[in-house]
Protein backbone atom coordinates (compact mmCIF):
# COMPACT_ATOMS: atom_id res chain seq x y z
CA UNK A 1 0.00 0.00 0.00
CA UNK A 2 1.36 3.39 -0.96
CA UNK A 3 1.96 6.11 1.61
CA UNK A 4 -0.69 8.46 0.23
CA UNK A 5 -3.29 5.71 0.14
CA UNK A 6 -2.46 4.76 3.74
CA UNK A 7 -2.85 8.40 4.84
CA UNK A 8 -6.25 8.68 3.11
CA UNK A 9 -7.44 5.44 4.67
CA UNK A 10 -6.32 6.56 8.14
CA UNK A 11 -8.20 9.87 7.80
CA UNK A 12 -11.34 8.06 6.64
CA UNK A 13 -11.16 5.64 9.58
CA UNK A 14 -10.72 8.49 12.06
CA UNK A 15 -13.84 10.16 10.72
CA UNK A 16 -15.76 6.90 10.95
CA UNK A 17 -14.64 6.38 14.54
CA UNK A 18 -15.77 9.85 15.58
CA UNK A 19 -19.06 9.51 13.69
CA UNK A 20 -19.75 6.22 15.46
CA UNK A 21 -19.24 7.88 18.85
CA UNK A 22 -21.36 10.84 17.77
CA UNK A 23 -24.31 8.51 17.10
CA UNK A 24 -24.63 7.91 20.87
CA UNK A 25 -22.41 10.41 22.71
CA UNK A 26 -23.91 9.65 26.13
CA UNK A 27 -22.67 6.06 25.97
CA UNK A 28 -19.65 6.15 23.65
CA UNK A 29 -16.14 7.54 24.00
CA UNK A 30 -13.18 7.74 21.65
CA UNK A 31 -9.98 6.35 23.13
CA UNK A 32 -6.68 7.39 21.58
CA UNK A 33 -3.01 7.85 22.31
CA UNK A 34 -2.95 11.15 20.38
CA UNK A 35 -2.60 14.44 22.20
CA UNK A 36 -4.38 17.65 21.33
CA UNK A 37 -2.72 20.07 18.93
CA UNK A 38 -5.28 22.79 18.16
CA UNK A 39 -2.86 24.69 15.93
CA UNK A 40 -2.67 21.83 13.39
CA UNK A 41 -4.07 22.46 9.93
CA UNK A 42 -7.52 20.96 9.20
CA UNK A 43 -5.94 18.17 7.15
CA UNK A 44 -3.75 17.18 10.10
CA UNK A 45 -6.27 17.72 12.88
CA UNK A 46 -5.77 15.29 15.73
CA UNK A 47 -8.51 13.05 17.11
CA UNK A 48 -8.95 14.91 20.47
CA UNK A 49 -9.40 18.22 18.61
CA UNK A 50 -11.87 16.77 16.12
CA UNK A 51 -13.86 15.18 18.94
CA UNK A 52 -13.97 18.47 20.82
CA UNK A 53 -15.36 20.27 17.79
CA UNK A 54 -18.34 17.91 17.50
CA UNK A 55 -18.96 17.28 21.21
CA UNK A 56 -17.66 13.71 21.52
CA UNK A 57 -15.82 12.71 24.69
CA UNK A 58 -12.25 11.69 23.99
CA UNK A 59 -9.80 10.18 26.45
CA UNK A 60 -6.30 8.78 26.54
CA UNK A 61 -5.81 5.03 26.85
CA UNK A 62 -4.56 5.36 30.42
CA UNK A 63 -7.61 7.40 31.43
CA UNK A 64 -9.83 4.61 30.12
CA UNK A 65 -7.90 1.98 32.07
CA UNK A 66 -8.22 4.01 35.29
CA UNK A 67 -11.92 4.60 34.70
CA UNK A 68 -12.47 0.85 34.25
CA UNK A 69 -10.36 0.09 37.37
CA UNK A 70 -8.15 -2.12 35.24
CA UNK A 71 -5.44 -3.91 37.14
CA UNK A 72 -2.69 -6.34 36.22
CA UNK A 73 -2.42 -7.65 39.74
CA UNK A 74 -3.03 -11.29 39.05
CA UNK A 75 -1.83 -14.31 40.93
CA UNK A 76 -0.48 -17.43 39.24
Amino acid sequence: MGHRRAVRQTRRLRGHLIAHALADPANRRVVTTETSKPSASPQNRRIPDACGRVGVTCMHTFQMLRQLSFSTRWQP
